[in-house]
């Protein structure tokens, strides 16, 4: 399962070859289309248009394959990582927790009493205003 996580951007990459090729072939019948009936007549403009929406799905998969392959080199693609109970993939790091202990609220309170700081810091008093006559600030 980790390495279909790895390879996907390269696998928007070849999906995006698709659209794209298509793409041209529309455009091709249409200019085909637009030779026959003669130009200004409209008849390539069904193709040109369904062309360039398969070139906008193109783009679309070539920009998330560029995101995917971004966030691969900056290390925020957690591709390798599994859960050891389940062997799936997590998409967050997670705190253990087993299954069979039941949630004791009185024991989360108790950690928190012990982790929280002992004194909430000191709000910062306020630089005093310039006064008197004349510039002020200066």
């Amino acid at each position: 399962m980790a390495q279909t996580l790895r390879k996907g951007a390269m696998r928007y990459i070849a999906l995006a070859i698709i659209p794209l090729s298509l793409a041209k072939g529309f455009e091709a019948v249409g200019d085909r289309a637009a030779l026959e009936a003669g130009i200004g007549n409209g008849a390539g403009a069904p193709y040109y248009i369904a062309a360039l929406l398969l070139m906008a799905i193109a783009l679309g998969l070539f920009l998330f394959a560029l995101k995917r392959l971004i966030g691969r080199i900056m290390g925020k693609d957690q591709g390798g990582a599994e859960s050891p109970e389940t062997g799936m993939p997590l998409l967050t790091p997670q705190r253990a927790t087993r299954a069979d202990e039941p949630f004791d609220p009185d024991a989360a309170l108790q950690r928190y009493m012990q982790n929280r700081p002992s004194e909430p810091p000191a709000p910062e008093a306020p630089a005093p205003r310039p006064g008197g006559f004349g510039k002020k600030g200066l």
